[in-house]
């Protein structure tokens, strides 16, 4: 059982690195680097996906964070909350899961939408341990899958 696991780790971690790799968006504030991207959710295998609880779906999608350390380059945990708007004004809520593998995190919300949908996501990310709170903004359009 703890090579299933193991397995489904290194896949999540595979398919969050692509992810990262595929949409190097990123941004500096105060000290961190904030890695963010989107993607559909059917890009996740079936037990990755069952294994941290995230739902599969051609109309849903997540949204990935990491919080890095500049000084450090490594990942530290962070509260993450915020929104994603759509053309209309019409908010989606987005809950962050946090995700550790060995001595990286991750932050992952799931959430709906349409074909072609042009989403501004705001967020708000308070590092552990620190008493500000740095905005993170930024546009991506989602696309369901065939």
């Amino acid at each position: 059982m703890k090579l299933l696991y193991r397995f489904i780790l290194l896949a999540f971690a595979g398919a969050v690195t692509l992810s990262l790799a595929a949409n190097d968006n990123s941004t500096q504030v105060d000290g961190y680097t904030l890695h963010y991207s989107v993607f559909n959710s059917d890009f996740l295998q079936p037990e990755v996906a069952a294994h941290y609880g995230l739902k599969r779906s051609k109309s849903i999608a997540l949204v990935n964070i990491t919080v890095m350390d500049t000084d450090t380059e490594k990942t530290v945990m962070a509260n993450i909350t915020g929104n994603a708007y759509n053309l209309a004004g019409q908010m989606k809520d987005l809950a962050f899961k946090e995700i550790r593998e060995g001595e990286t995190t991750y932050y992952i919300a799931n959430f709906r939408f349409s074909n072609e949908e042009n989403l501004t996501f705001k967020l708000n990310v308070k590092p552990a341990g620190q008493d500000k709170t740095l905005p993170l903004q930024f546009t991506q359009t989602v696309y369901t899958s065939k």
